[in-house]
């Protein structure tokens, strides 16, 4: 029986022999490989899932979990060889840190509303789940609705929706409506760059 849990970090993950190869075999199809993880690796797995944009498919937790649980990769999931041995990065700091936790500061944001733009995904999905768990209300910006409606159904009422692109003139009396005419922050964490 696997010690795993999603609140474990992605290290634990990767250490083990049937998580890891799950894991590493996902990256290979994306034509990357398990260092472009460094930076993660004491995230906790249902947090990198939350703030990994789509790029980790649903279900794939049940999968690791079913994985490490039994020693088994579940059939039909391609897997990659388990991890060769290599000598590490000296840039990269490797052993055993302190397990990441989020600190949470309640009501930080009571009683606020925050406009947070490219809500739908990513890192500002992540702004705006830690917005409202800190008490706010979060007015979430992104041109893609489909993101939105799922932060909103994830979120409940502290969030209000609102399928939009900012750089279009009468996008910001729509967002600035929906803030109930007053905003107290601003997390700009769409852009693109756009070269014409």
């Amino acid at each position: 029986m696997s010690h795993l849990t999603p609140a474990s970090p992605l290290r634990d993950w990767l250490a083990d022999p049937a998580a890891g190869q799950v894991l590493r075999s996902l990256l290979a199809s994306q034509g990357q490989s398990e260092e472009v993880l460094a930076p993660a690796l004491a995230l906790p797995l249902e947090q990198l899932m939350t703030v990994s944009g789509g790029k980790f498919p649903p279900g794939l937790v049940d999968v690791l979990v079913t994985a490490a649980g039994t020693g088994v990769v579940p059939e039909g999931v391609p897997t990659a060889p388990p991890a060769v041995a290599t000598q590490p990065d000296p840039g990269v700091e490797i052993g055993a840190p302190e397990q990441w936790t989020e600190q949470v500061t309640p009501g930080r944001f009571a009683g606020q509303s925050v406009v947070v733009t490219g809500a739908a995904s990513g890192i500002g999905r992540a702004v705006a789940a830690r917005i409202v768990r800190e008490g706010g209300r979060v007015v979430a910006v992104d041109v893609r609705a489909e993101g939105l409606a799922a932060l909103a159904a994830d979120l409940g009422e502290a969030v209000v929706p609102v399928t939009a692109d900012i750089t279009a003139p009468a996008s910001g009396a729509a967002v600035l409506a929906a803030a109930g005419g007053r905003v107290h922050g601003l997390a700009n964490v769409a852009g693109v760059m756009d070269d014409d």
